[in-house]
């Protein structure tokens, strides 16, 4: 989940692992919760705007990026010039730029200082924050939005694992004296997490939760177990203390999909909500924590708000400006 409340590249799952990695946080603004202000606010306060197309990316949580420019928003730049960007997200708040993707860019200070915290994102060449930057003309502000609710058996690692999660150090020392634990595995990336661990009864595990950071939605998550031969310790330098050794076959343990349930409430007013605009398309809202249905006609006027809750039990619905029901 993006927001300007917190936008974190973590290299950790649900704040479950016991491997800490550095994030990059992003400060709300005074006036996020405003469509037009937040829109008003970054323009003024960016040193150059523009439409670009990555050419290259490194592909790495630390590297660069390529961009040509496609059109020219703001500031002293050329349509077709070439830069070179800071790319890869993690601790460093690099943008994380992928090959091909049409971007709208914030930068400040120069063309190329270009950061995570800012209304940078990937866009179509329709977008309505691009048109509102090409005419002055503010995109539409939803009138009514519309909550989902979500239910499910969970599946997550600790509930599966049945151990404690464990430092590395804390790790080692677990099985050293054959314990049970779980801890970070190897692999823990690319939309999967990773665990190892061993059971109550000594037998060494590892699981595989996905999607993990492929999707933020509540109850989409499933996890696979493999029964390891045994751990092996790696260097007490390297990143992940274990590596499961001979694994067996793959049985699935828990699919949250298998009793998801989802049921879309009455229609509320925009007075429940308060939003983060970062994408005028899809902004992140707190919403009032008891359903508000809205009195009056239960048809809402274009353009409408569907919420949705995202995995992160955190308060924060992920939001889609829909042109009707």
């Amino acid at each position: 989940m993006r927001t300007k409340l917190a936008v974190m590249a973590l290299g950790v799952l649900f704040g479950l692992w016991p491997q800490v990695s550095q994030a990059c946080r992003c400060l709300t603004q005074p006036n996020d919760t405003n469509l037009a202000q937040a829109l008003r606010t970054a323009r003024e306060a960016a040193s150059h705007i523009y439409f670009a197309r990555v050419q290259a990316a490194d592909g790495l949580r630390s590297g660069n990026a390529t961009v040509e420019v496609l059109e020219v928003l703001k500031g002293e730049l050329a349509v077709g010039t070439r830069l070179r960007l800071p790319s890869g997200g993690g601790g460093s708040c690099a943008y994380p730029f992928k090959k091909g993707n049409d971007y709208l860019v914030y930068a400040h200070g120069g063309p190329t200082a270009v950061r995570m915290c800012t209304r940078t994102r990937p866009i179509l060449a329709d977008d309505v924050e691009l048109q509102w930057l090409r005419t002055g003309k503010l995109p539409a502000t939803p009138s009514a939005l519309r909550r989902e609710v979500v239910t499910c058996k969970p599946c997550d690692l600790n509930a599966v694992a049945r151990a404690p999660a464990l430092f590395q150090n804390d790790a080692r020392q677990a099985h050293a004296a054959r314990r049970a634990f779980w801890t970070q595995g190897l692999g823990s990336e690319n939309g999967r997490a990773v665990a190892v661990g061993q059971s109550k009864d000594l037998r060494a595990f590892e699981l595989v939760q996905t999607p993990h950071e492929a999707t933020d939605e509540k109850c989409r998550q499933r996890i696979v177990r493999r029964w390891c031969e045994r751990l092996a310790p790696l260097s007490s330098k390297a990143q992940f203390p274990f590596r499961c050794i001979n694994p067996g076959p793959e049985e699935q343990v828990c699919d949250e999909n298998k009793d998801r349930v989802s049921k879309w409430m009455p229609l509320e007013s925009m007075t429940t909500a308060t939003c983060t605009w970062d994408d005028p398309n899809a902004p992140s809202c707190k919403l009032s924590k008891k359903v508000q249905p809205r009195p009056g006609p239960h048809k809402a006027s274009a353009p409408l708000l569907r919420c949705s809750l995202p995995r992160e039990d955190t308060g924060w619905h992920h939001c889609q400006v829909i042109t009707g029901e």
